[in-house]
């Protein structure tokens, strides 16, 4: 049985709310540690992250990047609650989530023209199944 629990985010263009794969390059890492959760990933429309066993906040770095090496940083704050989950004795336990509310930054469009516009809540309860939870929209210079 699969006990990863990971949060679903699609990425959304602001303007049509329609599902956008970005061209830009688009590295996210938690922040205050030494990790990085998804690497110059470039043509995507969703992503996935592990959120913290503890209540509380998960910030993330989410660096947008051109070919040029240019880059800028926006955050993502998502507010949860851990649900301990247990399936049975012989399976290890893991946690469920329910995201309770959301927040971000976003860096001006002179500097990278792809920015987050906003963020909302699609499905609160980050469970097994591989679901979009969040739809991050995006804001560029087109709009």
């Amino acid at each position: 049985m699969d006990n990863i629990v990971m949060m679903g985010a699609g990425l959304y263009d602001s303007e049509t709310k329609q599902k956008q794969k970005i061209s830009e390059y688009l590295s996210i890492a938690p922040e205050g540690k030494d990790t990085i959760l998804l690497n110059f990933a470039q043509h995507i429309d969703a992503f996935y992250l592990p959120l913290k066993h503890e209540s509380g906040d998960n910030n993330f770095l989410l660096y947008f990047s051109d070919a040029y090496g240019n880059y800028s940083v926006d955050t993502l704050k998502i507010h949860q609650t851990a649900i301990p989950h247990l399936e049975s004795l012989d399976c290890p336990s893991t946690f469920f989530h329910k995201i309770n509310s959301v927040a971000w930054t976003s860096h001006p469009l002179s500097e990278i023209p792809l920015t987050i516009d906003s963020v909302v809540i699609s499905q609160p309860s980050v469970e097994y199944e591989d679901q979009e939870n969040i739809k991050i929209y995006l804001r560029s210079v087109s709009h």
